[in-house]
């Protein structure tokens, strides 16, 4: 590549890791699939059943209050020891068989356990469901539609179904021209393999209510013409033809405020511009010849050209331009015909571009409007260090749509962290389901809340304008062992995985700790590792932050990630608790190999003590 001097630094690691993706092959367009033929897909938790030799559990118990018989080794009352160490109730009935079992059972059976997991599980809370869309944090996705890259994907409509069984309640869908009169639907400017429209839709009819019954909103980056448009309408209203697209009712544009989750359960709801740039045509110049309207980007362009500079620079363009997309048109409008009118007449969601605080006091009605990471940066910098910008953007998002969306430059389909744009209000943080990476892992964590809803009521004081709301708050863990270690023997090639924990708080002002490296035997009771390392932390906003679990087997050029476990810090349980580990694709890290039967579905686990 012939790098431009004026090239950020990062967009120089960007070219520089296009190049690397080119040496590999073009392995992550399909790598997006791997989680759909995962043994353990659905797979409910099973508790390892050893623990290292070493692993003093009679010490655990004297230092939360409780004794053990030396010479049986069992628990001094065991139920009253869980519900004193864990907030573990056992019921009256097994209370007594429980003293006659030894201390580690006891702990393998009622404390490495579904029951007892370090996040508090949660329900969905219908009353709180009541409040404008704006009011919430919406779980969103970005290019809904791709398998793999940014460059080389595959569009399809198993894509737009893994999102939303993975509770995403926002697809975007990037439509252009079809070639045989029916919109497709790709990742404009690139060699993405492109997808008809209808295929998506009917991913989103039939798998868009399986996890939650609140309203998918699905938006659309639109480059399609007049004529098609109005086959767009016309599939919407023959796939969704049950009652389930959402019809805004007349001068929808002009209310106040947004519906709520609760009125738009099970409906799909659109998002698109009222205006389209493509139908833009220039004003006359001054030899009296009319300007031609600016040339849409191809949908799809030869592979031998993906990699050119000068194509890097369309992707980067296409992709930064979704915000210029909603943009009123600066010259005259094609004037629409009634087919058109098919589409737009059920767009519930229209775009505006955002030109400032003070024109959006005057917008008619409640917008919506899309930035991209750079901008979110930006406008962040801006409201900390100005106390009346900050007023004036958590106004902004209370009232209005803001969706922030990854930059051009993530041509892998990386993310984002998408606390900052959280920590502003907005609600639609568009991500790449399919990055696999710690925003996703963030993501899946925070989402988890309100019964896997996808709609998550903002904080108080976000939405009251402030600048802060609960006391910050210090949390101390106390890392103890590992279960389940088996479904990491293959992790390290030649020898056993040189394992340790990270966790970090994620957030505007996060922090991390990790302990030390355990490594010992691939497989039985000394593959089980051992830490009891205290690690330190402080949440500085715990309405708003996170907290992530890491587990990575220490390598000399780049660790590799073996199992994940992510909640809010609201709903950190104290005591005694069992880290279930998650892999990458969101399932349970599980052993399922046929040589040792007796430990098939197995997960791993991290047993931990949380004080604050």
């Amino acid at each position: 590549f012939d790098i431009a001097k004026k090239k950020k630094k990062t967009t120089k690691r960007t070219l520089r890791t296009v190049v690397d993706f080119v040496v590999m092959g073009a392995s992550l367009s399909k790598g997006g699939n791997k989680h759909r033929s995962n043994k353990n897909i659905d797979q409910p938790f099973k508790n390892g059943s050893q623990f290292h030799p070493t692993f003093d559990v009679r010490d655990v118990v004297s230092k939360n209050g409780g004794s053990t018989n030396e010479t049986s080794r069992t628990i001094d009352d065991p139920a009253k020891f869980l519900l004193r160490a864990s907030g573990v109730e056992i019921d009256d009935e097994k209370s007594p068989a429980l003293k006659d079992v030894h201390a580690e059972e006891v702990f393998k059976r009622h404390v490495v356990d579904d029951a007892n997991f370090i996040g508090a599980p949660t329900t969905l809370n219908e009353d709180d469901m009541n409040s404008p869309l704006s009011h919430y944090f919406i779980n969103s996705s970005h290019n809904s539609y791709l398998e793999g890259n940014q460059l080389t994907g595959v569009s399809s409509g198993r894509a737009v179904k893994d999102i939303l069984l993975h509770g995403g309640r926002v697809i975007e869908l990037d439509c252009y021209d079809g070639p045989k009169g029916t919109p497709i639907v790709t990742h404009g400017g690139t060699a993405c393999k492109p997808v008809e429209l209808r295929e998506c839709l009917q991913a989103i009819k039939e798998f868009g209510f399986v996890k939650t019954p609140y309203p998918v909103i699905v938006t659309f980056e639109n480059h399609v013409n007049v004529e098609q448009r109005g086959v767009m309408g016309d599939l919407l209203e023959e796939i969704f033809c049950d009652g389930m697209l959402y019809r805004p009712p007349e001068g929808a544009g002009k209310k106040e405020e947004w519906p709520s989750p609760n009125q738009l359960k099970g409906k799909v709801v659109i998002r698109d511009k009222l205006k389209h740039k493509q139908d833009a045509k220039k004003g006359k110049n001054g030899s009296g010849k009319e300007k031609k309207a600016k040339k849409e980007k191809p949908a799809v362009l030869d592979t031998s050209k993906t990699l050119a500079p000068d194509l890097h620079k369309s992707i980067m363009d296409n992709e930064d331009d979704e915000e210029s997309d909603d943009d009123d048109n600066d010259g005259e409008v094609v004037e629409e015909s009634n087919v058109a009118d098919k589409l737009k007449n059920v767009v519930a969601i229209g775009n505006a571009k955002f030109h400032g605080f003070d024109e959006a006091q005057e917008w008619p009605g409640v917008k919506s409007c899309s930035w991209n990471e750079k901008k979110v940066e930006k406008m962040v910098k801006k409201a900390t260090a100005d106390d009346s910008e900050r007023k004036d953007l958590l106004a902004f998002t209370k009232r209005h749509l803001l969706r922030c969306y990854p930059g051009g430059w993530r041509v892998l389909s990386d993310n984002a962290d998408p606390n900052a744009a959280w920590s502003i209000g907005a609600s639609l943080v568009a991500l790449n389901f399919q990055g696999m990476d710690r925003p996703i892992f963030m993501n899946r964590g925070k989402f988890a809340d309100n019964g896997g809803a996808g709609y998550i009521k903002k904080p108080k004081f976000l939405l009251d304008g402030k600048k802060s709301g609960a006391l910050p708050k210090k949390i101390s863990f106390n890392v103890l062992v590992g279960s389940g270690w088996e479904a990491f023997k293959n992790a390290d090639f030649l020898n056993a995985p040189d394992t340790y924990v990270k966790i970090s708080i994620c957030g505007k002002n996060g922090s991390s700790g990790q302990t030390k490296v355990f490594s010992e035997a691939r497989v039985g009771p000394k593959a089980q590792p051992v830490w009891n390392e205290q690690i330190e932390l402080e949440s500085k906003c715990p309405e708003l932050d996170l907290v992530l679990f890491e587990v990575f087997d220490q390598d000399p050029d780049l660790d590799d990630l073996l199992g994940y476990y992510c909640c809010t810090v609201q709903n950190l349980q104290k005591g005694l608790k069992c880290v279930p580990l998650y892999d990458m694709y969101g399932h349970h890290c599980m052993y399922t190999g046929k040589k040792r039967p007796e430990l098939y579905g197995e997960c791993a686990s991290i047993l931990v003590e949380c004080r604050y």
